[in-house]
């Protein structure tokens, strides 16, 4: 047995699949920060995604997709941390399916913390608070790290909850 293998079957399974689940989660918001009928589209081919997670900045959100009209300060911040939670959102249903409601709910703060959650009708699988300007990475692979790690926190407390409901008789079969 090489080094390498037993490297591997000592972290097990979850921790070799996190960088995969990971990087699908980063594509994903990638693919809505970006999309041209998307929230934050500014009619050029800008880099929206690289603007909102991987770039430092002093203000909330970049500041070049503020305006005065219907984007505003808060709605920004309130999508740029709700793409980040549906896209962890998304890659459950995908990887779990949908045997119960997911909801993602963003409590928007400019000049302090704002806090993301991820829930059920009964469970929170995900919570997440912090400055919108401080929310960012150094690069896509220390995203997908920690967004791995919220996939895999929510994954685990979704499935509790599901045993939850089977060894209590609510679950339909």
């Amino acid at each position: 047995m090489s080094e390498r293998q037993s490297q591997v079957e000592q972290i097990g399974p979850r921790e070799t699949e996190r960088p995969s689940i990971g990087l699908s989660i980063v594509e994903r918001i990638r693919d809505e920060a970006n999309a041209v009928h998307g929230w934050f589209f500014q009619g050029d081919d800008s880099d929206v995604f690289t603007d909102l997670y991987l770039r430092e900045r002093e203000t909330a959100i970049p500041e070049r997709l503020v305006d005065d009209g219907e984007l505003g300060v808060e709605e920004g911040i309130k999508h740029m941390f709700y793409l980040v939670f549906d896209g962890v959102r998304r890659e459950l249903g995908l990887r779990m399916g949908r045997a119960e409601s997911q909801w993602v709910y963003v409590d928007t703060a400019a000049v302090d913390s704002t806090t993301a959650i991820l829930c059920t009708d009964e469970t929170v699988l995900a919570l997440y608070s912090k400055k919108p300007w401080r929310f960012h990475w150094a690069d896509e692979p220390e995203m997908a790290t920690e967004l791995g790690l919220v996939y895999e926190e929510a994954a685990s407390r979704l499935l509790a909850e599901r045993q939850r409901r089977t060894n209590y008789g609510t679950t339909e079969t």
